[in-house]
């Protein structure tokens, strides 16, 4: 268990030392990247895989003990595993040893179905521990492929999450509807008729918080929506307004003829006459627009204050 954890640790991290045997000690995600990758860079200065995904590689691991363990141990196991924490830290007294409400709360997220093994979801480890439970083919297909998939699979949502949320601001219109593809496209009830896989992919989904995240970016979507009708609303009233505007042309010419017969009759200097007509249109202007948009005239007023 000891080895498993530390293999565990160094795994995740991506600067980690490998021996590789045609260049010495490069790092691990450099090795990643050469060896398992087939040179596809995921790390480095124009492509870093800590945008959407954070620093550290996530680590599926399933361990099946020689002994049964009892509860206590194999919570403790799976904290110190899951955590990253050297082995023997949960039930320990060193400095890492985490408090009391702390390690409830982590193994408080962890799958419980039958007395041989345990599980802990985490939002960058998944972690198994029990006793014979590889025991045949079908059982080492079951945890390589079927419940490694339910962890792969609830990464790739929560990724796509964070990706949607940050590029939101890029193009709404686009990005809202590409969201709502992926959505009705991936974000799915159930994924098997038997309740085993149900119930790990359910934990694994509430450990990585998808559920209220997915909420909360919908508020979000919902906000934006509203935002974008609101505006194109005002731009519809403009035109309405604009076209208002020029059908009401047609009706100017009588008005200046009057205003010019009154002008004649009054005997005023038409210089003067037609200046205090436009003064008074400028202020029926004014009170218009202050109607209108009183907010931009308070800032203007304060940044000329």
């Amino acid at each position: 268990l000891e080895d498993v954890s530390n293999i565990s640790f160094l795994s995740r991290n991506f600067n980690s030392k490998v021996n590789a045997l045609d260049s010495g000690k490069v790092d691990w995600i450099n090795w990643i990247e050469k060896n398992m990758l087939f040179g596809t860079v995921i790390h480095g200065d124009k492509v870093n895989v800590d945008d959407y995904s954070g620093s550290k590689f996530k680590v599926y691991t399933i361990v099946d003990t020689e002994e049964p363990l009892s509860k206590d141990k194999r919570e403790g196991y799976l904290y110190d595993i899951g955590c990253g924490a050297p082995l023997g830290t949960a039930n320990g007294n060193n400095t890492f040893t985490p408090a009391r409400s702390y390690y409830n709360s982590i193994t408080a997220k962890s799958i419980s179905v039958f007395n041989n093994w345990d599980a802990l979801p985490l939002f960058d480890s998944f972690t198994l521990i029990g006793h014979n439970i590889i025991s045949n083919d079908d059982s080492i297909r079951t945890y390589s492929t079927v419940y490694f998939r339910l962890y792969l699979f609830n990464l790739f949502f929560k990724y796509n999450l964070f990706r949607f949320n940050t590029k939101l601001h890029e193009g709404t219109v686009k990005v809202r509807s590409q969201f709502e593809d992926f959505i009705n496209t991936y974000n799915i009830s159930h994924v098997s008729f038997n309740f085993l896989p149900n119930e790990i992919y359910f934990k694994i989904r509430n450990v990585l918080e998808i559920e209220s995240e997915l909420n909360k970016f919908q508020e979000r979507i919902v906000r934006i929506s509203t935002s974008i009708q609101e505006n194109q609303q005002k731009k519809t009233n403009l035109l309405l307004g604009l076209v208002s505007f020029i059908t009401g042309l047609s009706s100017v010419s009588p008005i200046i003829d009057t205003v010019t017969n009154l002008q004649s009759q009054l005997g005023l200097n038409p210089i003067l006459f037609y200046a205090g007509i436009v003064i008074l249109i400028l202020v029926f202007v004014l009170i218009i627009l202050y109607y209108l948009f009183p907010d931009k005239f308070k800032n203007s007023t304060k940044s000329t204050n």
